[in-house]
């Protein structure tokens, strides 16, 4: 098992999912489907020593890593956190409260089981991917998708809850709960249902019930995004989270690091995105290699197109 104690539970998730998991001095990491890595917990901001991450690097021949630190240069980002107690419907801006209230009339918030999950959430996600502009194989084939529900089911830490609207499930989210803090993790929803604002009802419900106990300290609606999500950003923080500083910190494979970092590959990539500008694979892959090159010392922060370090989850949903 695994000998670091915190994000214990999300790395097991992450592992029944099919990630692999390996461990540092510093964190717990999971694959992503760019042969990089990411750090676990996503609230846990890191400060690795010298050498750690190059030795990470070589021994699982990943393409790189990515984590938040508030020491280490890296892209700006951030990580969405409300530690309210006494959060309620005052704590939401006041323009959204009616959306809010519209969801808690029309919707039934509680935990979807394993079946309702399998047999609805893969339209959900197939829509929110659609409207996003994006695709992941795990949230819209329906054999990976099976995986994942399986790996919520099978994990004592991860819950799955939903907005239904007369028994339909107009919205769900993935969350994860341990040491002290609930995190949504993922979070999808139904097109014809987005009048009743499911999305709205269900975040909402599920900060109030997670800080109104006395052992959560906080609650976590994720990390920035490397894409723009802008909309969404604003959402969270209309609903009562604060976008806490921090630095999203890449650091390539010594044997990448040179040729991927270079001037001539950063020219490249940005002549591309230009002709592709709302490809968020290409605008990931900027991201990444611009925040490498800030790492490095290479350069200060570019410029990368409008938006693009805008609200991981590795993993956010629209919600708007």
């Amino acid at each position: 098992m695994f000998k670091q104690k915190v994000g214990r539970g999300l790395a097991r998730f992450m592992e029944l999912r099919g990630r692999r998991i390996v461990e540092s001095e510093s964190a717990l990491w999971h694959s992503t489907d760019g042969k990089m890595l990411m750090s676990l917990p996503y609230h846990l901001a890191l400060d690795p020593e010298p050498g750690e991450m190059r030795n990470l690097l070589r021994g699982t021949g990943s393409l790189g890593v990515r984590y938040p630190s508030i020491t280490r240069e890296g892209t700006p980002g951030g990580l969405y956190v409300c530690r309210d107690k006494e959060y309620s419907l005052k704590t939401v801006q006041s323009r959204l409260r009616s959306k809010v209230r519209r969801g808690l009339e029309h919707c039934e918030v509680r935990e979807v089981t394993p079946s309702e999950l399998l047999g609805q959430g893969l339209r959900l996600n197939q829509e929110t991917m659609s409207r996003q502009g994006r695709y992941e194989s795990e949230f819209g084939e329906a054999l990976p998708f099976a995986r994942l529900v399986g790996a919520v089911d099978a994990s004592a830490r991860i819950t799955a809850f939903g907005s239904f609207i007369d028994g339909i499930l107009g919205a769900y989210a993935v969350t994860y709960e341990e040491d002290g803090w609930f995190h949504i993790l993922h979070q999808m929803s139904r097109l014809d249902c987005l009048e009743h604002y499911p999305n709205h009802a269900l975040a909402y419900t599920l900060t109030e019930a997670a800080l109104s106990r006395p052992e959560i300290v906080g609650m976590s609606y994720g990390l920035k995004s490397l894409v723009n999500t802008a909309g969404l950003h604003d959402f969270k923080l209309r609903m009562g989270f604060e976008c806490l500083s921090q630095n999203m910190v890449c650091e390539l494979h010594p044997m990448a690091s040179g040729m991927l970092t270079s001037g001539l590959a950063s020219f490249g990539l940005r002549t591309v995105r230009k002709c592709f500008p709302r490809d968020q694979r290409l605008e990931r892959v900027q991201a990444v290699i611009s925040s490498a090159r800030v790492a490095k010392g290479l350069v200060p922060l570019e410029p990368v197109m409008a938006g693009s370090m805008e609200s991981e989850a590795a993993s956010q949903e629209e919600v708007a």
